[in-house]
């Protein structure tokens, strides 16, 4: 507003001249409010909020607030806030004061749960009216570690991967890895899949796969499990079940084909102890006993007798016994992995053939196999010279 004071002026001419007058003007709208949140909490401390006005209230004032907790279109919420600290709450600011702050409470637990947050909405009220933000939320952090949880497949085939699932009570933070123990019984997996290795959790998810691939052979192997077991670590702890044992089992085209240990072992036939070598057998009494340095030539001088009409065992077949131990033992010596398998195969088969071993679900070496091995390894001339005997081949 401007005023301004005439004058008759000089010589007839009026003259203009402005004059300052102070004017107050009264405002008479209410003060408009605002929401600003405070920094993220863990579980257990408060979350702050601040209510600000744009003016000072001119008598006191109650501003209204709706708190709830989590974004309501998130699958896994975490439970922080008590019921009683949810729903209309108020904050009171006097005269002239610009601005008020606030807290909710969370609840510190043992419970693992997603992380989630404390929402507050301003409401309408009387002598105030709402400007931007009127929403704020402040992140909680859940503090409790992952609870583990193991399922598996159930069984699977010989070429196809055994893929068990490791379950977490909260999604993956900063890339949660987890150890765990493979071991299997039978001969369907490479030795670097077992033994004591570890899966990563992608980050926000709440499966790891363990996968571990078999190994696709011709070789016959009715069964196997595989057993997989969670340990302990950072960051998690183990619940129920944290291990579990599935079944293996062969393809029906590798049937008929030799297989490596394959052994019911019911106990009914015990193994030969490697380290131990066996009696020999005592002659029996038709068989002729000659002197020491005498080659089976009878102490009276006279002819060798003949026991059933049939020359004398050879030296070879004499030896069958104890060259089954060392078949064994050839066998245990070499590593359980893909490239081993043949030849421990062929060990094993050996040492069922020369000790009669019974109640295996593999078949005896015979004595044109053996001396098939024998070109290539010298190692196989006594196997084969013994098979020979025992199959009473010339």
């Amino acid at each position: 507003m401007r005023i301004y004071e005439i004058d008759a002026g000089l010589r007839g001419f009026p003259t203009v001249a402005p004059v300052r007058v102070p004017v107050t003007i009264v405002d008479n709208d209410p003060p408009m409010v605002s929401l600003h949140g405070g920094a993220a909490v863990t579980e257990g401390a408060a979350a702050r909020f601040t209510v600000r006005l744009t003016s000072p209230p001119r008598r006191e004032t109650i501003v209204r607030y709706v708190v709830r907790q989590n974004d309501p279109f998130v699958i896994y919420r975490g439970d922080f806030v008590a019921p009683g600290d949810l729903g209309l709450k108020s904050v009171r600011l006097n005269q002239g004061q610009m601005s008020a702050t606030f807290s909710v409470p969370t609840v510190g637990d043992d419970v693992d749960e997603a992380d989630g947050s404390v929402r507050v909405t301003l409401e309408t009220g009387v002598g105030y009216t709402l400007a931007a933000p009127r929403y704020q939320e402040v992140a909680v952090a859940d503090d409790d570690p992952a609870v583990l949880t193991l399922e598996d497949p159930g069984f699977v085939f010989e070429g196809g991967t055994a893929r068990f699932k490791v379950r977490s009570t909260s999604p993956g933070k900063g890339g949660l890895t987890v150890s765990y123990e493979a071991a299997e019984s039978g001969n369907f997996f490479a030795a670097s899949s077992l033994g004591v290795r570890s899966v990563r959790f992608p980050d926000g998810s709440r499966t790891a796969v363990i996968s571990i691939p078999t190994v696709d052979d011709s070789l016959w192997d009715p069964q196997g499990t595989l057993t997989v077991s969670l340990r302990a670590g950072s960051g998690y702890v183990l619940g129920a079940p944290s291990s579990a044992t599935i079944g293996v089992y062969d393809l029906a085209r590798d049937r008929g084909f030799d297989t490596d240990e394959g052994d019911s072992d019911d106990g009914s036939v015990p193994d030969p102890d490697p380290d131990e070598e066996p009696e020999p057998e005592p002659k029996s009494d038709s068989e002729s006993v000659g002197e020491p340095g005498s080659d089976g030539v009878p102490g009276d001088g006279g002819e060798p007798s003949q026991a059933g009409g049939g020359d004398e065992p050879s030296q070879a077949c004499g030896s069958a016994a104890a060259l089954a131990v060392k078949a064994r033992a050839n066998h245990d010596a070499l590593a359980n992995t893909a490239g081993n398998r043949k030849e421990r195969n062929d060990w094993w088969r050996a040492w069922i053939a020369l000790s009669a071993k019974t109640g295996t679900y593999n078949t005896p070496l015979t004595a044109a196999e053996a001396r098939a091995l024998e070109s290539g390894d010298a190692r196989w001339t006594p196997y084969r010279q013994a098979l020979e005997c025992v199959e009473g081949a010339p």
